[in-house]
Formats: C-alpha cells, structure tokens, sequence
C-alpha cells in the first residue's frame, strides 16, 4: 500500500491529504512577490533519463518566461533556487549566469522551508511538474506551472492534466505564462477565483494533493494506528 496526498481511487493507495503543508497557513490571499520555483541546476544524475539535457532545456525556457514578465512585475520576481548539495554550486552559478541571467537580473532565494515564500507570495510559479508545485496548488495561493509538455504524464493522469491546462494552470509555453501572468497580476481574483477554475482545481487536488485538514496530526495518527493494527492489510 502507498499513503497518497488525495485520493486516486486507486486500491494500493490510502487516501490522506498533503502532509507537507502542516505547518502552511492554506487562507492568507496577502502578499505581492511572484514566486519563481526554478527547476534543478544539480549535477547529480538520479535517473536514468539524460538529466542534464532535461535541466539545459528547463532554463532556457525558464529564463524566456522570466524575461516575458513586465518590467514592474519582474522588479516584484524572487527565484526560489532548488535545494541542492553544496558540490553543486559551480554547476548552479554557471547555469545562472550563462542563461538564467543573460538579460535580467532577479533576487534570490534558497530557503529550505517554502512557509515564509508562499507567505509573501501573490502567485507562485513551478518550472516542472514537482512536488512543490503539488504543494502550493493545496494551497489557496495562485499557482500555475510551465512544461514543455505532457510526456512524463501517465496516461490515466492525462485528462486532469489537462483540465489544468485549460484553466490556465499549467501552460506549455513560457510566452504564453508570462503573458497570463502579466495580464492577471493587477486582478488576480477574476482568474483565480473563478468558478470553473476552482472547480478544476478542486477536482485535482481531491486526487493528488488534499489541503491539511486543522488536525492533520491526529488524523496521521489514527492512520498510523489502523495500519499497525492491519486496517489495510
């Protein structure tokens, strides 16, 4: 069996919810920075798949993303840099300096703990289909998420995938992101709040990524319980 973030209806999984975000506040709508969660820049090859292709081509369309944004909007830009090992510097500066920065300049942020980001945020932006970005949209922060495409997405998972993608959630092309971006930013509500979008949302997240509920704890206690005691045997 797996603990899952939602409930797949799937019966190797138990439902919970997203138990990273306890000790996130998932109701403040406050803040002003755009978030940018930006894609590995590790040289440490955990897949089989070519890794460093993968992290050349997110930062070359996370840099046209981020070059996209308004000139107001890129002054209110923090990037969020993975977290990674210190013997990945070289590799990350370069990367930052050759692409990401090769015609704006942005500030930087390398926080372990998303809490304080997601805190001042007004939209948070995932370059890749990570687990942060599960994170956030279990949120109630304006999220979205750039791929290039669809192609690392189970084929049972494609249609949702897809919903998300005409709610303006995910976008395929980094133009078209800043684009929604720039457009959004001053009424953030119009598109966030609307109904259909949070419908969609909604729908995804009871699959994948729950919200906490205010006893988070409890519950994964009794769940851990029900378990030793052969509930899911």
């Amino acid at each position: 069996k797996f603990i899952s973030w939602g409930d797949p209806n799937n019966e190797k999984c138990i439902p919970l919810f997203n138990s990273k975000n306890l000790e996130i506040e998932t109701n403040d709508l406050g803040g002003e920075s755009i978030i940018f969660f930006a894609p590995k820049m590790s040289s440490n090859r955990k897949r089989p798949h070519d890794e460093y292709g993968k992290i050349i081509r997110d930062s070359i369309i996370f840099e046209e993303a981020l070059n996209n944004l308004s000139y107001n909007l890129k002054k209110k830009t923090i990037l969020k840099l993975y977290n990674s090992v210190a013997d990945t510097d070289e590799l990350e500066i370069k990367i930052l300096k050759e692409i990401v920065f090769k015609r704006n300049n942005f500030e930087i942020e390398k926080l372990k703990n998303n809490k304080e980001l997601i805190k001042k945020s007004k939209i948070l932006v995932h370059i890749g289909d990570g687990t942060a970005f599960l994170e956030c949209l279990a949120t109630k922060k304006p999220t979205i998420c750039l791929l290039d495409n669809l192609n690392w997405i189970r084929e049972e998972a494609r249609k949702d995938y897809e919903e998300l993608i005409k709610a303006n959630l995910i976008f395929l092309n980094p133009k078209d992101l800043s684009r929604h971006i720039n457009q959004v930013y001053n009424n953030i509500d119009k598109w966030w709040l609307d109904p259909n979008v949070m419908k969609i949302k909604k729908n995804f997240c009871e699959k994948y990524s729950n919200p906490h509920p205010k006893n988070g704890l409890s519950q994964i206690s009794r769940l851990i319980k029900e378990i030793i005691n052969g509930k899911y045997i």
